[in-house]
């Protein structure tokens, strides 16, 4: 089943567009407010993720 791996694919291409946006748009932020933003990002994306797998 090539399902999951096309997901995987799918969502690299998402997340890393999203960060080099990100990165584009937060050259003001200070690093320890875009860091905190981020991290918490991540975590929530990956609860979600892990939701999803666990179905």
């Amino acid at each position: 089943n090539t399902a999951p791996l096309l997901i995987e694919e799918k969502l690299q291409h998402l997340f890393s567009s999203f960060f080099s946006d990100l990165a584009r748009a937060t050259n003001n932020i200070p690093n320890d407010i875009s860091n905190s933003i981020c991290q918490k990002f991540y975590l929530s994306v990956n609860d979600s993720i892990v939701d999803l797998i666990n179905m």
